[in-house]
């Protein structure tokens, strides 16, 4: 069974998708690991889908016809296209790169039609979990990008994960979101007994210096971020 992390902050610009195509390429490409990764967007603006393919082949991805996230929310649904069906579980899901010594990228991409399922978004929170725990026997990994606001995707998210993984920079606009995201995952809690992930860490970063650890008080710089190591207290 794959190891499912969602990576969230209720502030945008912090590292989020960044942070998780970089741990997918660690996971998958390092020899000592050689993980199954597969890299969930569940953000519209659909930044770690260009990141892991590339904005070519990502383009290419769209105007095949193929599924996304998008997709995965609207089973079923009535669209301008047609009723929205997804024939497969993988069927949504791209192959971005293989290592020969068996490490492998999957990714389920995002659009920024996603941002409509927001619209209507009543029992649409269990479809990715059930998608998830139908493949996440293929994976050693689960890596979910999620987008910086409260609503349904985030609590697909929190359905779909083990774990949560906070990225955050030592500065003011970014830690508004920490409080934020402490509501959110007590009320998850609360609505959904028994299916709440854990808290992994917070990933802090601070210019040229990264640090990941569990912040339990403050982070605090000493002089300069560019200049000085950053220290959690």
């Amino acid at each position: 069974m794959a190891t499912k992390i969602a990576l969230i902050n209720m502030k945008g610009g912090v590292g989020k998708s960044t942070l998780t195509v970089n741990l997918a390429w660690h996971f998958a490409g390092y020899r000592a690991w050689n993980k199954k990764v597969l890299i969930i967007d569940l953000d519209p603006q659909f930044n770690a889908s260009q990141y892991t393919l590339g904005v070519e082949k990502y383009k290419n991805f769209l105007e095949s016809g193929k599924p996304t996230t998008w997709h995965v929310f609207e089973q079923g649904t009535r669209t301008p296209t047609g009723r929205t069906t997804i024939s497969s579980p993988r069927e949504p899901i791209a192959t971005a790169w293989k290592w020969p010594t068996g490490g492998r990228i999957d990714l389920l991409p995002s659009q920024l039609e996603l941002a409509f399922s927001l619209k209507t978004p009543a029992g649409k929170e269990t479809r990715l979990p059930r998608l998830v725990e139908s493949i996440e026997d293929q994976y050693d990994v689960i890596l979910i990008d999620c987008a910086p606001t409260e609503s349904m995707l985030t609590t697909a998210a929190y359905l779909s994960s083990d774990w949560i993984l906070v990225p955050v920079k030592p500065e003011y606009l970014s830690t508004i979101g920490l409080p934020l995201l402490a509501n959110s995952m007590r009320e998850h809690s609360t609505a959904y007994q028994g299916r709440q992930p854990r808290l992994a860490g917070y990933r802090v970063q601070c210019d040229r210096w990264l640090l990941t650890g569990r912040v339990t008080r403050q982070a605090r710089s000493e002089g300069s971020c560019g200049e000085r190591k950053l220290v959690c207290v």
